[in-house]
């Protein structure tokens, strides 16, 4: 059985159900899958890339004091620690080699940001304490 009304000028039909006559399965609400958070894929230093781009886009539409800016900034510091230890854990234990590539990094990093960036204090840092073990 279905009920034709006119609702401001407009005609609507709406099925009607009884108790006797039960609904048709399409007729019943469908649960909807629950969202979950993007998981992420690929390597640390895709990882660290992808984000890096999403800072971007970021910065057109937010000021760096956005707390979304600011949750962005430190999971790419975060990233970079762990590309890093990676790094750390396949490349040689010559210690030279290893203060050539972080001053190398740091040289790479210079160019991208400034010296008050956290990623350039960091790798600051882990040369000072390279030169340190030399």
């Amino acid at each position: 059985m279905k009920l034709t009304a006119i609702i401001l000028g407009f005609f609507i039909t709406v099925p009607l159900y009884s108790a006797e006559q039960p609904a048709p399965e399409s007729a019943a609400p469908q649960p909807q899958p629950a969202k979950t958070p993007e998981e992420p894929t690929g390597t640390k230093a895709e990882q660290l890339a992808a984000a890096q781009k999403q800072l971007a886009v970021m910065r057109l539409r937010h000021d760096e004091k956005h707390p979304v800016i600011i949750k962005q900034r430190a999971k790419i510091a975060r990233l970079h620690k762990e590309v890093r230890a990676e790094e750390a854990e396949k490349a040689p234990l010559d210690p030279a080699g290893q203060l050539a590539a972080a001053r190398q990094e740091l040289a790479t990093l210079r160019e991208k940001f400034t010296d008050e960036h956290p990623a350039v204090i960091a790798q600051q840092r882990r040369v000072g304490e390279l030169e340190q073990r030399r």
